[in-house]
Order: structure tokens, then sequence, then C-alpha cells
């Protein structure tokens, strides 16, 4: 890591200066020569001085350089360089400046907007939420995305990926730098910009609630999906009355869809944010059912950090208010949880106990999806205390339950545990066959626990 500002005590600060202007007419060169392989074969001792003068007057800004050199497709070295004596550029912006003012007023519009966007971004993304269906005849908006990205405003990236008949496609995405995007925000007017982050969170709401099981394609656009969810929360903030009750249920709507996708990809800090703006949501609505649903996986999330006492307080409130409101499925998730929790902290009874009147609701109410996971943590707890039979029953009555579901993720933790039940009884062969299938599936699924059936695949293996 690079700063330019002094570290706190005990850090070491490293000072980084700007480019040398050496450097900074190779980066000039080998940016142009991307564009046009043989610029600058042939220039003269005239334009050579002038270029050496446009590297001084862009101080070593390796994206300012980027964008001027840019310009060499319409204009001569000497007209940059007399342009840059005649407005000097002061700050950062002002470097930036000197390409903008040479794009079209159309392009400059379509480039301000693409400020609404916090990650990369797609066609289709770009004409549903930057283009104005009576501003534009459905082709000129893609001739001036191409000369921005020509003019190296924005980049466009590949990436490869398959159709749902296994064909490799090539998909394309631009990308603003931040930098770049920052500079785009001041070109706007605020209230055009505030107007097309309502239209980019509507956008994104409905892209994350279609593809909420599909991992894959929720990542593609997880930066611009979290930012619509982050202008909601403060819509939520600042609005009063029914606008203040709708941006509350927007992002309510938009942590429905990402809740299983932050957890399985282990965006631990993302998910626990998100997770208190869900119990935020669900206070603003006077929602009991949603704000036990949250406070619940707040529980699930703080368990996971290791912080045992709060994850218990956390799931009684929930129970507490699903007994109250009646819901049995939610008070038997608690109980699931509680018991994973008494297992951690070595009390066996209390956890069987929990584990058993949690399994018991779940089969009053015929919640399969309940059942497995109680079965499948009644099935760890009999494997920690040495009952190994029973653990595999166990284990094969949840992964039998989870394939019935197509439950990939159930299925792959059954696998992992029968993996290592089976390790333990010498099994070895076996054990390999589980962990690679439980190995590939958390792959497939990004899933953080793919480097512990990795760690495990490895142990066999070498021990086979």
């Amino acid at each position: 890591m690079t700063t330019r500002e002094s570290l706190p005590i005990g850090g070491r600060e490293i000072r980084v200066p700007e480019m040398e202007q050496e450097e900074s007419v190779r980066l000039f060169f080998r940016e142009s020569r991307q564009r046009f392989p043989k610029w600058g074969k042939h220039l003269n001792q005239e334009e050579l001085e002038s270029l050496g003068k446009i590297a001084r007057f862009m101080q070593g800004h390796p994206l300012a350089i980027k964008l001027t050199a840019a310009l060499v497709a319409s204009r001569s070295l000497e007209s940059i360089r007399d342009e840059l004596r005649k407005n000097p550029p002061k700050k950062v912006s002002d470097r930036f400046d000197v390409s903008y003012r040479s794009l079209t007023e159309r392009q400059r519009e379509l480039f301000s907007r693409l400020a609404v966007f916090f990650g990369s971004m797609t066609k289709d993304a770009i004409l549903s939420i930057c283009i104005e269906k009576d501003e534009d005849d459905g082709s000129e908006w893609e001739s001036d995305l191409g000369e921005l990205e020509r003019r190296s405003f924005l980049d466009r990236v590949e990436i490869v990926t398959e159709d749902k008949s296994g064909k490799a496609v090539v998909l394309h995405r631009y990308r603003l730098h931040p930098l770049m995007r920052q500079y785009a925000a001041t070109k706007i007017e605020r209230e055009l910009l505030n107007k097309l982050r309502e239209k980019a969170a509507n956008y994104f709401l409905g892209y994350a609630q279609n593809f909420r099981e599909n991992f894959d394609m929720l990542e593609r656009e997880k930066e611009n999906i979290l930012s619509g969810m982050n202008w909601a929360v403060s819509r939520q903030d600042s609005a009063t009355g029914e606008e203040k009750k709708n941006a509350a249920l927007m992002v309510l709507q938009f942590m429905s869809s990402l809740d299983s996708f932050l957890d399985t990809r282990g965006y631990w800090n993302e998910y626990g944010i998100s997770l208190h703006q869900a119990v935020e949501s669900a206070v603003v609505l006077g929602d009991r059912r949603e704000l036990a649903v949250w406070v619940h996986n707040i529980g699930i999330h703080a368990q996971n950090r290791g912080n045992y006492s709060e994850a218990r307080k956390l799931y009684q409130q929930s129970m507490k208010t699903n007994q109250e409101l009646g819901d049995k499925s939610g008070v038997s998730k608690s109980m699931l949880m509680m018991g994973m929790l008494a297992k951690k902290t070595g009390e066996y009874d209390e956890a069987r106990k929990l584990y058993q009147q949690s399994l018991k609701i779940d089969q009053e109410l015929g919640d399969k999806s309940g059942m497995s996971s109680s079965l499948h943590q009644m099935g760890t707890l009999a494997q920690n205390t040495g009952e190994y039979d029973e653990a595999r029953k166990l284990y094969q009555q949840s992964l039998k339950i989870f394939q019935e579901q197509g439950n990939k993720i159930g299925m792959a933790l059954s696998q992992a545990q029968l993996a290592l039940l089976e390790e333990k009884q010498g099994h070895v062969k076996e054990a390999l066959r589980l962990i690679r299938l439980a190995e590939a599936a958390f792959r497939e699924l990004g899933s953080p626990h793919s480097q512990q059936a990795q760690k495990d695949r490895e142990r066999l293996e070498k021990n086979q």
C-alpha cells in the first residue's frame, strides 16, 4: 500500500513522488499507440518539445495523461500545448477539462450521467437508467458511448462466461475509474443526478429480485445493487410520511434478495451493515415479523464472529417476538440457532434439547427445510460425542431432504460432514468422494467453505 499522507506512529512512511517527465512521456506514447500503433514514429523536434511541455502541465498525473493522449486522434501536439499555455491547469479537474472540452454536448451529457453507477455497467443498464426515450432515436447514444471509450473517459471490459447451453460467450461492460466518476458527478446538476439514482435503485432492485437465486449474476452487479440499497436507506433517513415507509419497504426488498448471496459468498462486512439497515427499516414500518427475522440474522452474524453473548441475546429477542406473533417457524429457527450456540460452548445436553424441540415444531409444520437443518445439526452433535452410527444416519436423512429441495449449500455441508465422519472411521476412499462433491458445490456457489473443503481433500489425498 502506498500513501501520500503521514501514517500514525508505528507505521512506515514511504514518499511516492509524482511521475518524472520521462515517465509521463513514455505513458503518453503507450496510450497513444494503443489506439494508433504507428503514432509518434516520426515526431520532429518541435513536436517532441510540445510533448514534453504537455507532460509538465499534467504534472505526472497518469489519468490526465491518458485522457490527453486520446486527443491526438483529432488534434496536433502544438494545439494541445497552446491550449494548456492559455489556461494552465491548477487542479486535477482542470487537467481533465482539456479533454472534456473536446466532447460534444451530447457526449458530455452522457458522460455526466454515468456518475450514477457505482460499479461497472452494461449497455442495457445505461439505456434503462441514463437515456430518455424522447432524447435519442435509439442509436446515437451508443455512438457517443463508443466515443467516450475511445477518448479514455471510460474503459470497456470483456467478461468470458457461458450461456445456458454451456457455450462460451463474451459480454462487455463499461467502467469509470473512481476518480473519473467523481469528476463526472461535478458535471451534472444535483437534481438530475438524484433522479437518476432513484431510477438506478429501482432498476437494480428489479435485477436483484430477478436473479436472487443466481449468485453469479448478482456478483456482476453487486456494487450497483448495494449502491441502490444505500440510496433507499438515505431516502428513508431524509423522507417523511409515506415516502419514508416506501423507502423502508424498498430496503427490505433489497435485503430479502441479497441475504443468502451475501451470507453464502462471505461478504461479512457488507452483510453486517445491510442486516442493521434491514432492522432499522422494519422498525420504521412497525413490522414486528420482519424485525424478528432480521434480528435473528444479526444473531447468526454475531455468532459467526464469535460474539456468543450478543448472539444469544438476539436469538432470545427474536424468539420472544415470534412467540407473541404465534410464528412457530420463527420460534423453531431461534431454537435451532440457540442449540448451535450451546454446542459451541460445550453445553451438549442443552443443545440436544433445543435441536429436538426445533425438529418437533418443523415436523408439525411440515417444514422440510427446517427439518433438514435440525437433523444436520443433531448429526454434528452425535459426531462430537462419538456416536458415529447415529451421526451417519442423521446426516443421510438431512442430505436426502436437501437433495429433494435442491438445496446445494445444505447438500454440500452434509457431504462435508459425512466425509469427516468416514475419515474418522478409516473409510478414506468414501471420504474423498464426498469431500470432492462438497468442494465442487462450494466452489460453484462461491462459498468460503470451499477453502476448508480443499484443505480436507488435500489431506485425504495425501493419506490415501
